[in-house]
């Protein structure tokens, strides 16, 4: 089962960082944005991690200005909650 305590910070940070407004409400994707529910959880980690670090060119940078706030906890967060969606 899923951790609520988790869940919850990962679903602040959501909310935070304003995931939905490019990924969709329930976070599957639109248009040319890609589908982050349900993608694996090490694949979110490290897509988040390289966008803080700027070594995902050629991707939308608005993904690179939200990552660089976040901190290791966070992305551990919200890789396993969205993996888990």
């Amino acid at each position: 089962p899923p951790d609520p305590a988790l869940a919850a910070r990962a679903q602040a940070l959501v909310s935070k960082h304003q995931c939905n407004s490019c990924h969709g409400a329930d976070l599957a994707g639109r248009d040319a944005l890609p589908r982050i529910r349900g993608q694996r959880e090490d694949y979110l980690k490290a897509a988040l991690a390289a966008y803080r670090s700027n070594a995902r060119p050629g991707y939308d940078p608005a993904m690179n200005e939200v990552a660089q706030t976040l901190k290791d906890d966070e992305i551990a967060d919200l890789a396993a909650y969205i993996a888990r969606l």
